[in-house]
C-alpha cells in the first residue's frame, strides 16, 4: 500500500507541475498579441473637430494671423515620430517631428489665405506605420 501512495502522490506532482507549466505558458501567450495592434490617425469631430470626406481628414479652418491649433490623434497612446511627406502645411503653421501619448498638434499662426493639402506619415513607438491625408483652409476673416 505504500508504494501505491508513493506513486500516486509522484504522479500528483508531476500533474500539478505541467499543469502549472501550461498555464504559465498559456498566460504568456495571452498577454503578447502578435502582431502588435495596428495604431491609426483619427479623423472625427470628436477626436479633433475633423470630418473625413474622400479619404482626406479636412480639419477645422484657420484664420489668417489668428492662433490655430490642429490635432494629430492616435488610437493607441503610444508616442511616435510624424512628419509631412506630401504637400505642406499653411505658411505659419509646423507640425512636431515628435508625438507622446496619443498625438500631437499643428500650431502656430497662418500667414496667408488659401488650402493646404498635405500628407502626414510616421511610425508609433512599436514601428507601425503612421499614414493620413490632411487639409486645411485658412480664411482671412472669421466665420
Amino acid at each position: 500500500m505504500r508504494r501505491t501512495t508513493k506513486a500516486a502522490l509522484a504522479l500528483a506532482a508531476t500533474i500539478s507541475t505541467v499543469a502549472a507549466l501550461a498555464a504559465a505558458t498559456a498566460g504568456s501567450a495571452a498577454a503578447a498579441t502578435y502582431p502588435p495592434p495596428s495604431i491609426h490617425l483619427l479623423c472625427s469631430a470628436a477626436a479633433n473637430g475633423g470630418t473625413l470626406e474622400g479619404g482626406v481628414c479636412v480639419l477645422p479652418d484657420a484664420i489668417t494671423g489668428q492662433p490655430y491649433a490642429g490635432k494629430l490623434v492616435t488610437s493607441h497612446s503610444v508616442g511616435g515620430t510624424v512628419s509631412i511627406a506630401t504637400g505642406a502645411l499653411p505658411a505659419g503653421l509646423s507640425l512636431p517631428a515628435t508625438f507622446t501619448g496619443s498625438g500631437t498638434t499643428i500650431s502656430g499662426t497662418p500667414a496667408a489665405q488659401g488650402s493646404s493639402s498635405f500628407t502626414v506619415t510616421g511610425t508609433d513607438t512599436q514601428t507601425q506605420p503612421l499614414y493620413q491625408p490632411y487639409q486645411i483652409t485658412v480664411d482671412r476673416t472669421s466665420h
